[in-house]
C-alpha cells in the first residue's frame, strides 16, 4: 500500500471516530434539552440515538449507572479516542 493510500485510510478512520464522538455528544445534549417539534431536529436526534445506543449499552453493562449519573458516554468517548490513536499508529506504521 502506498504512503498516499495509508494517509487516506488513516484520515478516514480519524474522521469516522470524530463523527461518532460528535454523535455521542448530540446524544448527551438531547437528554438535557427538550427540542420543539421539528422533523429535521427529531430526525437528527433519532439518528444519533440509534447510532450510539449499541455502544453505550455495551458500556452500561460493564459500568452500571451510579444514581442519576451515567458514565457510559464518557467511557465510550475515551475508548473511541484510544482505538483512533491505535488504528492511526498501526496504519501509518
Amino acid at each position: 500500500m502506498s504512503d498516499h493510500n495509508r494517509v487516506l485510510l488513516a484520515n478516514f478512520v480519524e474522521y469516522f471516530c470524530d463523527l461518532y464522538i460528535l454523535l455521542i455528544l448530540v446524544y448527551i445534549l438531547q437528554s438535557f434539552v427538550t427540542l420543539p417539534y421539528n422533523r429535521v431536529l427529531y430526525a437528527i436526534r433519532d439518528f444519533a440515538i440509534e447510532t450510539v445506543w449499541p455502544l453505550l449499552h455495551a458500556f452500561r453493562r460493564i459500568l452500571p449507572m451510579m444514581g442519576p449519573l451515567d458514565l457510559s458516554p464518557m467511557l465510550a468517548i475515551i475508548a473511541i479516542i484510544a482505538v483512533q490513536t491505535i488504528a492511526r499508529n498501526i496504519i501509518l506504521g
